[in-house]
């Protein structure tokens, strides 16, 4: 059981990481 809490707790930061990354990218290509 809490194998599982713990992969669905990292797959859930890798998905905020990647959202972050990807909007910072955003912003970078639009201030350019």
């Amino acid at each position: 059981m809490w194998y599982s809490h713990l992969t669905w707790t990292r797959r859930v930061h890798s998905e905020r990481l990647i959202r972050t990354v990807l909007l910072a990218d955003t912003r970078l290509v639009s201030a350019s």
